[in-house]
């Protein structure tokens, strides 16, 4: 959690202002990755709450390899 807090903190004090096709815009940085190890549990975010079944569901879904978003939004 500790690395996603960093670069969330990194992106709001060093990232640019970006335009988008919906007028919300965004920041961005260029570059950034982070790396979880596994062993040491499910890198879940855990600053919001998450809707369990939805969450298992979506992660089936990419698992699959299916690329229609519609099947999520049924």
């Amino acid at each position: 959690m500790r690395q996603y807090l960093d670069l969330v903190r990194d992106v709001l004090e060093h990232g640019t202002p970006q335009s988008d096709r919906t007028g919300t815009g965004t920041i961005s940085v260029f570059g950034r990755q982070t790396r979880y190890d596994l062993a040491d549990g499910f890198p879940l975010v855990t600053t919001k709450k998450i809707y369990t079944p939805a969450l298992i569901h979506e992660l089936l879904w990419f698992l699959a390899g299916d690329g229609n978003v519609r099947y999520l939004q049924d």
